[in-house]
């Protein structure tokens, strides 16, 4: 789905603008179209080569979807079709308020019990977020793991937006929630793989349900590892990296990661790292990645070239996505070209920048025209 969920809002269209479905019970209907050459955003793309019909569901035949009005709490629960027990999770979105399923309803297919629990501007809830009490949460917390189809002793809690405040909240202060660990994720892998995580060249642990918070030392098992993901989870610190001798590929996009402290254990080795969608303001620590090819940061805080030129320390970076940091916004809002041009003059390896090839101008072409 991640040609989804990174999608930009055109021109024309209010920036910053979420792909929400608003229905769970229709699928969502997209045309997916492709056109002859590239064009950059705000152009009137090409000849339409080929084009498809894709169709979205949220909820698999035989999930369950129960209204809630228990106590004070109050939202959905999607229970998976079968007898369970199913391990159970809370599920949270932000500031926008109101119910909101869809996320539950595909957890659910996945074979979890998912609580979708609004806190304000639903039904007899506050109409506004402004005074918000633990024990609400406590009590949704409580009613879930009581709950006969929710396996314990423990159950998940995922949010989005302030959701995901609230979220690190109750795994902090309350004892019926608790956070995914390493050790735990990789046994679920095991499980499902058939295969033993400390044999094996690509281990995927991402979207952990509750998510993964900490890098711990398990990770030090996967000697063989080549391919290594955890993005989308909750961690804040790179750790515990220096076990993995034969890492080559390192997937950290979409946590809370703040900066890039704990990297060098795999300096020697690394030559992808994709790390979208984190809180990186600054590049400190970047240079020790030596054999570093391709760099995917989209989606963070680097706001100025001091920060942006330490890439150029990067012997073997050839491919860089950096769109969505603030520097990159502020000079592709008058022009695009004036993006590449800056971006490429302080790393001139570059081959590719922003999914886009870089065409550089031969020497003597100028004179020669």
């Amino acid at each position: 789905m991640g040609l989804f969920w990174s999608l930009s809002p055109a021109g024309m269209e209010r920036p910053y603008q979420r792909l929400v479905p608003k229905q769970i019970k229709t699928p969502m209907k997209v045309e997916v179209s492709v056109h002859q050459g590239h064009s950059h955003p705000g152009t009137i793309p090409g000849q339409v080569l080929a084009k498809a019909n894709v169709e979205r569901w949220f909820t698999a035949p035989g999930v369950r979807r129960i209204r809630l009005k228990e106590g004070s709490v109050r939202g959905s629960l999607f229970l998976p079709s079968g007898d369970g027990p199913f391990p159970g999770v809370i599920d949270m979105f932000g500031d926008e308020g109101g119910l909101i399923e869809f996320r539950s309803s595909l957890l659910a297919t996945r074979g979890f019990a998912a609580l979708s629990l609004p806190y304000f501007d639903f039904e007899d809830l506050p109409t506004v977020m402004k005074d918000l009490h633990l024990e609400y949460f406590e009590e949704a917390a409580r009613f879930l793991q009581r709950h006969p189809k929710v396996k314990g002793p423990g159950i998940g809690v995922i949010g989005t937006g302030k959701g995901a405040e609230l979220a690190f909240s109750m795994i902090t202060f309350l004892p019926q929630a608790k956070a995914t660990t390493i050790k735990e994720a990789l046994a679920r892998w095991e499980e499902k793989n058939g295969q033993k995580a400390s044999e094996a060249k690509e281990v995927k642990l991402y979207a952990q349900v509750p998510p993964v918070e900490k890098m711990d030392a398990s990770l030090s098992t996967l000697v063989n590892c080549e391919k290594l993901s955890l993005s989308t989870n909750c961690i804040e610190k790179i750790a515990n990296l220096n076990g993995l001798k034969n890492l080559r590929i390192l997937s950290l996009g979409r946590n809370n990661i703040k900066n890039l402290n704990g990297l060098e254990a795999v300096g020697d080795t690394l030559e992808e790292l994709w790390i979208s969608y984190n809180l990186i303001e600054k590049l400190k620590g970047i240079h020790v990645m030596k054999k570093l090819k391709i760099l995917y940061m989209s989606n963070n805080l680097v706001k100025d070239w001091a920060e942006f030129v330490r890439l150029a320390d990067l012997p073997l970076l050839e491919d860089l996505v950096f769109v969505g940091n603030p520097l990159e916004e502020k000079y592709s809002a008058d022009q695009q070209s004036s993006w590449v041009e800056e971006a490429t003059k302080r790393v001139p390896r570059l081959k590719k920048l922003d999914g886009v090839p870089v065409i550089k101008q031969e020497e003597g072409e100028e004179g020669e025209n």
